[in-house]
C-alpha cells in the first residue's frame, strides 16, 4: 500500500518520464535531441535573438539614438517624453527584427554579400556606387542632388558634397569640423537606408 501510495503522489512526474520513453522510442533519439536543443544564449552584448541570430546590443542602442535624433529633428524638439522614448525604442526592435529576418533570406538566396565585420548583408560596391554616382543613381540621391535650373541629377554634387565632408573633418577649425560630423552622419544615414532599400527591392522582386 506505501508502494501505490508513493507512485499516485509521484504520478504527474512518472508519466512524463514514461511520455519521453515512448518518444525516444518512436521519434528516435536524434529528433528527441532536436527537441531539447538548448537555444541560443546571449550576454551582456546582446539584446534577444531572433531566429538564432543574435541582436547587437551596441548595434540596437546606435539606432535607437540615431532614430531619437531624427524625431527630434523632425519635431524640432529638444527633448523627449518618456513615452516617446520607450515608443522609439520599441519601433527600432521591431523594425530589427524583420530586418533580421528579411537579412537571413537575402543571403540565403545569394542577393547579398556578407560584410564581415558587421556580420549584416550588403550590396558589393560596384552596385553602391552606382546608385550614388552612376547611371542609375537611387530616387533620394536624385532628390538630394538635382541641378534646380536643369532638372537633372548632377552627380558632381555628390562628389562634391563627400569631398567638402572630407575637408572639414580635416580642419582646424572647430565649428567647420563639427558641421562636418553631422554632414557625415546624415550621409551614412542616408545611404544605410538606400543600401537597405535596394536590398529589400531585389529580394521582392
Amino acid at each position: 500500500m506505501a508502494a501505490i501510495g508513493k507512485i499516485r503522489q509521484h504520478g504527474a512526474f512518472l508519466t512524463v518520464i514514461i511520455g519521453l520513453a515512448l518518444a525516444s522510442f518512436v521519434i528516435g533519439p536524434k529528433a528527441l535531441d532536436l527537441l531539447f536543443k538548448k537555444a541560443p544564449e546571449f550576454d551582456n552584448t546582446s539584446i534577444g535573438i531572433i531566429n538564432g541570430q543574435k541582436i547587437d546590443l551596441d548595434y540596437y542602442n546606435a539606432k535607437v539614438d540615431e532614430t531619437i535624433e531624427n524625431f527630434k529633428i523632425n519635431q524640432k524638439k529638444e527633448n523627449l517624453t518618456n513615452e516617446e522614448t520607450y515608443r522609439i525604442r520599441m519601433e527600432v526592435w521591431d523594425q530589427l527584427k524583420k530586418e533580421a529576418l528579411l537579412h537571413q533570406q537575402e543571403i540565403e538566396t545569394g542577393l547579398a554579400m556578407v560584410n564581415e565585420m558587421t556580420g549584416r548583408p550588403e550590396i558589393c560596391r560596384d552596385e553602391y556606387m552606382d546608385m550614388i554616382i552612376g547611371s542609375h543613381p537611387h530616387p533620394i540621391i536624385v532628390q538630394n542632388f538635382t541641378d534646380k535650373e536643369t532638372g537633372k541629377f548632377n552627380p558632381q554634387w555628390v562628389k562634391q558634397f563627400l569631398e567638402n565632408v572630407d575637408m572639414g573633418l580635416k580642419s582646424d577649425d572647430p565649428k567647420q569640423v563639427e558641421q562636418a560630423q553631422t554632414s557625415n552622419k546624415q550621409w551614412k544615414m542616408l545611404t544605410d537606408y538606400i543600401k537597405e532599400d535596394r536590398l529589400t527591392n531585389k529580394y521582392y522582386n
